[in-house]
């Protein structure tokens, strides 16, 4: 009996345990957060692990760890279950899920929000020597990218804007380093895909292959903007791909690595992640290359109606008014983070 007593005891202290650690959770203190990103080889792993590490390298008392998962859609879904805090996504995914459209459907999830856009992830067109716009297409073998994937569906409306149809076209969907060899191997005569620019696969293919990047018309990407608001034009030039000739640009247009946040983490925990992702860019840089392409003035584009967390925006609230203090300017936030 005694020592039926005694292991009750201990259930009962173990319980106050674990109940004692999870009201520390919920206070902020001393807590592990969870960052959700994509697959591990991929960007959103690798640069999210250097973003965790100096968050939690800066954060007092706080723990921030990278696990891959299978991309955007599986992210949002992991912020709404519960299963993570944090999540890296695309943004045009993360505005269907917030108006319950295309592979959201009859699954609205509303229980989170934004704290900013990292970096862009730009719809590239790649071609052979001598294709030089989109128009130049029609007729030729092009890759649209693997059936299903994001880029399918970006290369459908670059083509459409330019009244191009998939029929006017002999259509392979091939993934980026499938189209790639297609391409040098004569295959293909271009190939669409959408990633973070530089692409060490695309500098490769120029070392054995004369290529160009199909630059888009200034009217072309008004009108992707216009239907699609999740799209944010970017400007491509020869220090990101030394293909693109000296002294010119290619533009395109990009969706947005975008970074969000459960609705249920405290929204001074958003704020000093906001604040350290920002005010460490270059020590994250130094860890991951893609943290150069970090910019804090279109932190807030292309999130259509999507809330910006309120924590989140305190930091960028903080961050305009220094910066008017500093140049004498007197920018408003949506000039400065909308262009508007």
């Amino acid at each position: 009996m005694k020592n039926g007593k005694r292991i009750i005891s201990l259930l009962m202290t173990a319980l106050m345990v674990v109940s004692l650690i999870l009201g520390m959770a919920s206070c902020g203190g001393n807590d592990t957060y969870i960052f959700t990103t994509g697959g591990p080889q991929g960007t959103y792993y690798g640069f999210t692990q250097a973003v965790a590490t100096k968050l939690s390298e800066h954060i007092a008392n706080t723990t921030f760890t990278a696990v891959t998962s299978g991309g955007s859609k599986a992210n949002i879904e992991a912020l709404a279950d519960g299963d993570a805090h944090f999540a890296i996504v695309q943004n045009d995914v993360m505005i269907n899920a917030y108006n319950g459209v295309s592979n959201f459907t009859g699954n609205q999830i509303q229980s989170f929000s934004v704290i900013g856009a990292v970096y862009p992830e730009v719809c590239q067109i790649i071609a052979r020597e001598g294709i030089t716009s989109v128009e130049d297409l029609r007729g030729k073998r092009v890759s649209i990218g693997a059936q299903g994937s994001g880029v399918v569906t970006n290369a459908t409306q670059i083509l459409e804007k330019h009244g191009i149809s998939l029929e006017d076209i002999t259509v392979s969907n091939l993934d980026s380093g499938a189209s790639a060899d297609a391409l040098k191997e004569g295959k293909i005569d271009a190939f669409f895909f959408t990633g973070g620019v530089p692409t060490p696969a695309m500098q490769q293919l120029a070392t054995s292959t004369a290529i160009t990047f199909v630059s888009l018309a200034d009217d072309k990407i008004a009108a992707l903007k216009e239907e699609s608001p999740f799209y944010v034009e970017v400007a491509v030039t020869h220090d990101v791909y030394d293909f693109i000739p000296e002294g010119t640009t290619a533009k395109a247009v990009a969706v947005t690595a975008t970074y969000i946040v459960s609705n249920n983490v405290d929204e001074d925990v958003a704020y000093q992640v906001t604040k350290t992702l920002w005010e460490k860019q270059a020590e994250i840089a130094a860890v991951h290359n893609t943290g150069k392409s970090m910019n804090i003035r279109t932190a807030l584009l292309g999130m259509d109606n999507v809330p910006v967390n309120a924590g989140a925006k305190r930091y960028y609230e903080e961050y305009l008014a220094a910066y008017n203090q500093e140049n004498g300017t007197s920018l408003t936030f949506d000039a400065f983070y909308y262009n508007k």
